[in-house]
């Protein structure tokens, strides 16, 4: 069974990281992380790492601002091939720094995808 956590994270800051405890990578084979905001973003990124925010980087979703009336849009980058189980952890890192102080994103659910 698919397992996509649904957590609406709001309000998230540059620097900002969260953990998911614990993914079994042997189930399936990633390739290929999909998240769903919702509200306009910020210019950012989303770093996916392993078991701490500054483990093993697996992947980098770069994000361009997101002007006007947004409902939601859904993203998608390639992440590195992992096995085991491990945490994941993202990190949120603002575009610019005239970005820094502001709300960057809301995130409503991520997953993993063959």
């Amino acid at each position: 069974k698919d397992d996509v956590p649904i957590e609406y994270l709001a309000h998230i800051k540059d620097g900002d990281d969260a953990y998911w405890k614990y993914f079994d990578f042997n189930q399936k084979i990633a390739k290929r992380f999909t998240c769903k905001l919702w509200g306009p973003n910020q210019a950012a990124a989303i770093e996916i790492h392993l078991d701490k925010p500054d483990g093993p980087l697996i992947g980098k979703m770069d994000l361009a601002a997101m002007d006007g009336e947004t409902a939601y849009s859904i993203h998608h980058t390639a992440v590195k091939n992992v096995t085991g189980t491990h945490a994941v952890v993202l990190v949120f890192k603002a575009g610019s720094t005239a970005d820094s102080k502001q709300d960057l994103l809301n995130l409503e659910w991520f997953e993993f995808e063959q």
